[in-house]
């Protein structure tokens, strides 16, 4: 498993941060120790019940396990 892992944006989804065709080195140290913190920009892939289903997405994490978005 690398740490690290070159992406290029592929959606507009998180402008003006990240804008399609930039790209982003991600640290998968994090997301190995399962230590995300509101804020952080994350990529994981698409769950089967998602349009996106198997793709790679980038996001921001905006709520933690126990918490309710509305």
């Amino acid at each position: 498993v690398f740490a690290f892992e070159n992406t290029v944006v592929t959606s507009g989804s998180m402008q003006p941060l990240l804008k399609r065709g930039d790209y982003a080195l991600t640290d998968h140290r994090a997301s190995l120790k399962g230590s995300w913190k509101r804020g952080d920009v994350i990529l994981f892939v698409g769950p089967k019940s998602w349009d996106s289903a198997g793709a790679t997405l980038i996001k921001r994490v905006v709520g933690l396990p126990g918490e309710t978005v509305e």
